[in-house]
Parts: C-alpha cells; structure tokens; sequence
C-alpha cells in the first residue's frame, strides 16, 4: 500500500508486495513521471535526431545497406563523430530521466507528493555519479564477455579441448551472469 510509510514500517518486502507497491507508485503518479522524463528525454530525441540527419551523407539512403556507395573520408568521419555526440546524448539523458524518476517513485512510497521540479533537481545534482553508472554499464559486460572467451581459448588450449567450443561455454555463462547482474 502506497500511504505514509514512517522509517520504523520499512522492512524488506516480499516479490508481490513489491510488485504491488511499484504498481501502485506508478499509477497513481503516472503524470508526474511522465512529466519528469519527458521534459529531459524529448528534448534529446530531437536534438539526437537532428544530429543524425544533418550527418548522413546525402548519398546515403536512409534505412539502405547498399554496399556500392562510396563515402568521402571527411562524411564518415563527420557521421561518426556525430554518432559518437548522440551516443553520449542518450547516456545522460537516459541515466538524468532513471534517476529523476527514482526519485518521483521513492517520494511516492515514502508517502509525499512526487513533483517533477524536485526529482529532476535531485537527477542534476546527482547527474556525474549517474553517468558514471551508465558508463559502467555499457563497458563492463562487453569486457566480461572478451576476458571470459580469452579464458576459455586459453584453458582449451591447455587442457587439449576444443577452444571453440569452451571458448562458447564460456561466453555464454558470462552473459547469462552478466544479464542475471
């Protein structure tokens, strides 16, 4: 139940509680949220967007793979670093509207009043330390997945086996980890 909760009712919750307090938070705040993630998330689509376009060469068909162009050096490099600018635009736009929304959530199973201002404000303040996750996030499962195939090729190769196929075991079992993390 989505009511004041004081700091002497928390206690951990079990799977359908928490399932039915986040459902509760969500619905009935649903405004707010979406207010609190629009306003940081449009913005970054539009301007991702316009990057894109205003990088595409004009000789490439959007949505083709036709393998017969021919690009100057100068329109893949500047495709690329604009790739590289909407990368980092979805990052911390994405990881601003998580942790505004945290914050709108929170309030609300605390039993105050979410408000968009105050949970963007409290993203902003924590938007270096937000980024930072994101881009752990985005490095350490490729790392994973890289040291884990490493390893395995290297124990095949010392036990005799077959690399590829311990190489696979490998791979695969880190990313069952790395999704279950």
């Amino acid at each position: 139940i989505v009511a004041s909760v004081a700091a002497t009712d928390l206690r951990p919750l079990r799977m359908g509680e928490m399932l039915d307090v986040a459902i509760k938070a969500t619905t009935r705040n649903i405004g707010t949220l979406i207010k609190t993630v629009a306003i940081v998330v449009i913005p970054a689509q539009v301007l991702t967007a316009i990057l894109t376009l205003s990088a595409t060469p004009d000789t490439a068909e959007v949505g083709s793979f036709d393998s017969t162009q021919e690009l100057s050096g100068g329109e893949l490099r500047t495709f690329f670093v604009a790739q590289v600018v909407v990368l980092i635009v979805a990052l911390v736009s994405g990881m601003l509207a998580s942790g505004a929304a945290l914050k709108a959530v929170s309030d609300a199973y605390l039993g105050e009043k979410p408000e968009w201002r105050s949970s963007l404000r409290f993203g902003f303040r924590r938007l270096h330390s937000l980024v930072w996750i994101g881009v752990l996030r985005l490095t350490i499962p490729p790392v994973l997945l890289i040291v884990a195939g490493l390893l395995g090729i290297g124990l095949a190769f010392v036990t005799g086996g077959d690399a590829f196929v311990v190489a696979t075991v490998m791979i695969v079992l880190t990313s069952v980890f790395v999704g279950a993390v």
